[in-house]
């Protein structure tokens, strides 16, 4: 089976890696999944890192795609209940400094910034809050080893910090199987060359790779687009709204999917997770993580098992009213964000009633339209299932929410948008007409 791993990137999407077993004429179940290797028995009590400290590691070339893989040796520079950081020899006093890692090791530790959900916490104790306690490596150790080290560039694009599920395979696996290194134990890897690395935006990145380690044991396969999207809800609730750039783009191409299997819009999975936390609250994203079920699949029983009555076509919608809807200070309960401050999305201003706009969209991809204020007949046309449509009328910061009905007719109206979003099965074409009624 293939496995999907998504570093994380600096640019607004990125693309999920996928790692093929070496042998994919062998024969596979309908219930085979990447699985952790366990070795028997692990070390009950493992030795306790120490600052001086020196230890090998495997990273990924980054030079390469698929990545390759190379040796590096690093210091033990902080060790805490959670946490040991590890500096790579090559960096050190050039990339980072003691003081880097003093102040890494107390947002880990013991205190995250004002605007997350307890400054009193570090991120590993928020992160276990929402996300469960870090599982048991192979070397029977579940502390979290953060490792800083230098990624090199693929083609000018830089990573900014992975988590690698190949960790959790003894390395005699990972080098059978995929061609692919382990290091055996919860390991965390941060590019130190990327940014500062005790920033603010490298701290969130921390948060983000913190969470995968924390959600992979509960789900290997999850779809990337929710996995990155719990991510995103880690950084938020740690207090690092660092993402922010990346709203903003998607909200200038809101076109762009939230849900997709190729690639991954940081902005939008910020903008469903912070939704998806504002609505429902801490223990909808603790069972969400657990969820072994996928995707769209995943946010729906972990709802009906809550008890919630809603859904995701349901939310979805909702989702993409508040996107609009944040940025006119509407405060209606579902339609706006309460710890986010959205800017306002693309919008395609038609000029008069009679107009005819051809688009393709993606499935999750959305187009807001402003309609002129005359009086228009409306028709949304497309060969394919799963396009829907909503009229938003304001009067200042009062939304009314109004159904699309094709071929219907509608007074003039000085403040008013049409919502077209996909939830079809593949990207497809749809056309939004407009005439001048009849006197």
């Amino acid at each position: 089976m293939k496995i999907n791993l998504t570093p994380r990137l600096s640019a607004p999407t990125t693309t999920t890696l996928q790692f093929r077993p070496k042998d994919e004429t062998e024969a596979r179940g309908p219930v085979d999944q990447f699985r952790p290797s366990e070795k028997t028995p692990p070390p009950a009590d493992p030795e306790p890192a120490q600052p001086g400290d020196k230890r090998e590691f495997w990273t990924w070339d980054m030079s390469v795609m698929p990545p390759g893989s190379k040796r590096i040796t690093s210091t033990c520079r902080a060790v805490g209940d959670n946490t040991n950081i590890w500096v790579d020899d090559a960096v050190w006093e050039r990339l980072v400094t003691e003081d880097d890692v003093i102040l890494l090791q107390r947002r880990m530790e013991k205190q995250s910034p004002t605007g997350s959900t307890d400054p009193r916490k570090g991120i590993a104790e928020i992160n276990h809050d929402y996300f469960g306690k870090a599982p048991r490596g192979l070397d029977g150790d579940s502390k979290v080893n953060v490792l800083l080290t230098e990624f090199a560039s693929f083609r000018g694009t830089v990573m900014d910090g992975y988590f690698n599920a190949f960790d959790t395979m003894t390395d005699e696996n990972a080098q059978s199987e995929y061609d692919q290194r382990s290091n055996e134990s919860n390991v965390i890897y941060l590019n130190a060359a990327a940014r500062r690395i005790s920033s603010d935006y490298m701290q969130g990145v921390l948060a983000h790779e913190h969470h995968h380690l924390l959600h992979f044991p509960h789900d290997q396969d999850e779809e990337s687009w929710l996995g990155e999207m719990l991510g995103e809800v880690a950084m938020k609730v740690n207090g690092y709204h660092t993402d922010m750039g990346h709203v903003a783009r998607h909200q200038s191409r809101p076109d762009r999917p939230l849900v997709s299997q190729t690639y991954v819009d940081y902005g939008a999975c910020m903008l469903f997770g912070s939704y998806l936390t504002e609505q429902f609250g801490h223990g909808f994203i603790e069972h969400l993580t657990k969820n072994p079920d996928n995707g769209i699949e995943s946010i729906n029983s972990s709802l009906t098992e809550l008890g919630q009555q809603t859904d995701f076509q349901k939310l979805f919608a909702d989702w993409t009213v508040a996107n609009y809807a944040d940025a006119r200070g509407v405060v209606s309960p579902g339609l706006h964000y309460g710890t986010l401050d959205v800017p306002a999305p693309a919008e395609t201003p038609l000029p008069s009633a009679d107009f005819r706009d051809k688009q393709a969209l993606k499935p999750s991809g959305v187009k807001y339209y402003r309609l002129p204020n005359t009086p228009v007949s409306l028709e949304l046309a497309s060969q394919t299932e799963g396009f829907e449509a909503e009229l938003l009328e304001f009067d200042g910061r009062k939304l009314t929410r109004k159904p699309f009905e094709n071929g219907s007719t509608l007074k003039a109206h000085p403040d008013r948008i049409v919502v077209v979003r996909s939830l079809a099965a593949e990207e497809a074409e749809f056309e939004l007409i407009g005439r001048t009624p009849e006197a």
